[in-house]
C-alpha cells in the first residue's frame, strides 16, 4: 500500500516529501487505524528537523498535534 509506505517510513526524505499528506490523513482519514498511524507519523515528523527535514514541517506537525488534542 502506498499510503502505508509513506506513513510508516523512517526515511527523512520520504517523510519530508509527504509531510502535508500525512498531516491531512491525521485529520481526515476515514479509517480510525490509518488516522492513528498518521498521528503517530506526525509525532515522528516533529523531530525530523535535520537534513533533509525542514523546520517548517516540524512546526506544522506541532500545530497539527495541538489541533488534534
Amino acid at each position: 500500500m502506498p499510503m502505508a509506505a509513506r506513513i510508516r517510513s523512517l526515511d527523512g526524505r520520504v517523510v519530508s516529501a509527504n509531510a502535508g499528506n500525512v498531516m491531512h490523513w491525521a485529520r481526515h482519514a476515514g479509517d480510525r487505524v490509518w488516522r492513528g498511524e498518521a498521528i503517530l507519523a506526525v509525532g515522528r515528523l516533529r523531530h525530523f528537523t535535520g537534513n533533509p527535514g525542514l523546520r517548517g514541517d516540524s512546526i506544522a506537525a506541532e500545530r497539527t498535534l495541538d489541533e488534534l488534542r
